[in-house]
């Protein structure tokens, strides 16, 4: 059998590393050709024959087998709209890797930190509780027996009206709202529509954090600030928004808020503050609502309505939780708790109740073995009527 040697050159340089290559005419033939090793004495590495190539050594990824969540439900729209009810209807949802079991409906109101919401069986429409002339912004995702959520819907935002008779349409956004500091700070806006009139507008400071409230209500499309009494709590931002209201008391949605800052107070160091002079005893009523509630958990809404003839400057309501809640935090008051009794106080942007009108705040806490509602309220140590 010939063989081919390797070159002199290579051999005298080299010799541990000479191989002998033999090429057989056979192996040729057959398409089978042995490599030696580097190393004399070693094995063959590895062999070329007809059959198909040998791969590469890295494992090819596998397809994930992860569980996928349903698709987004879409189309969402609000098939009526009351005072205290509002029902939903939407397309539902494809399922991914799991049945879908039930739908989240996601009730967000603006200018707080508390987003409420509520579950429902796997259906495409449902009624979920509201209150007269809060907005909200909603949407609708679907959750699989798997825990997974989809996508959330389309969003939908919406005012509830004042009433469930007469006139129940609101006047529409203003519009164009701007801060101007000219000749003192002022707001400004374009005017709102309505299908029978638009009485006036309401403009509210936001502190950019948890809560607003009412700071004046003009009939035209300026306002300007007034001034911020006493040090403004740290952290406080300084912003503004506007919302109409018609002769049924129908609210608008919001415009967005802008921010501005208020005028500044310049008292005479000469002159003493007036005494405050002592409220009157409150005519009043409270309203006591669970906004959302979890096996451990839940979020109160309550509302004091002044229905006297002059306002309220500084409150406090008390209460008995009628089981064994706990408050762990309040927005637009401070609380404490002694066993079942409650006491809420105002902050310093909601001191004052104005005649006829009302101040709201939210509470979040837990329980264990019931979470029933308090049934009597007491504001300034006088008693309310329970909405």
């Amino acid at each position: 059998m010939p063989q081919i040697a390797a070159p002199a050159a290579l051999r005298r340089r080299r010799p541990q590393l000479y191989a002998t290559i033999v090429l057989s005419a056979a192996m040729v033939a057959t398409g089978l050709v042995a490599v030696g090793a580097a190393n004399a004495g070693t094995a063959p590495t590895g062999s070329v024959g007809t059959g198909p190539l040998p791969t590469d050594s890295v494992t090819p990824s596998q397809p994930s087998t992860s569980p996928f969540a349903p698709t987004a439900p879409t189309d969402l729209t609000v098939t009526s709209l009351l005072s205290h009810s509002l029902t939903l209807s939407w397309t539902a949802s494809t399922p991914g890797c799991c049945p879908i079991t039930e739908y989240g409906i996601t009730m967000a109101r603006p200018f707080t930190d508390v987003i409420g919401g509520t579950r429902v069986a796997n259906v495409a429409t449902a009624t979920v509780p509201v209150y007269p002339n809060d907005q909200y912004t909603i949407s609708v995702h679907a959750i699989d027996s798997s825990g997974q959520s989809s996508p959330s819907s389309n969003l939908i935002t919406l005012v509830a009206p004042a009433n469930d008779t007469g006139d129940m349409s609101a006047p529409t956004t203003p519009g164009n709202l701007t801060f101007t500091d000219a000749t003192g700070p002022t707001l400004t806006w374009s005017a709102s529509t309505d299908d029978v009139g638009v009485t006036g507008y309401n403009v509210y400071h936001f502190d950019g954090w948890y809560s607003s409230k009412l700071v004046g209500t003009v009939t035209g499309t300026t306002f300007a600030v007034p001034p911020w009494t006493g040090p403004p709590p740290p952290g406080v931002l300084h912003q503004y928004y506007v919302r109409a209201f018609d002769a049924a008391g129908n609210l608008s949605i919001a415009t967005n808020a802008v921010n501005g800052h208020p005028a500044i107070p310049t008292p005479s160091p000469s002159t003493a503050p007036p005494s405050p002079s002592p409220s009157p005893s409150p005519a009043c009523t409270v309203t006591y609502t669970n906004v959302s509630q979890w096996p451990g958990g839940f979020v109160a809404r309550l509302k004091a309505v002044n229905s006297g003839s002059a306002p309220i400057r500084g409150w406090k309501l008390g209460f008995t939780f009628g089981g064994d809640q706990r408050i762990t935090a309040a927005w637009d008051a401070t609380f404490n708790q002694s066993g079942a009794a409650a006491t809420l106080r105002n902050t310093h942007g909601n001191a004052v109740i104005p005649a006829h009108g009302s101040v709201s705040m939210e509470i979040r806490g837990t329980w264990h073995g019931s979470d029933a509602a308090p049934t009597a309220f007491l504001l300034n140590d006088v008693p309310c009527a329970a909405g």
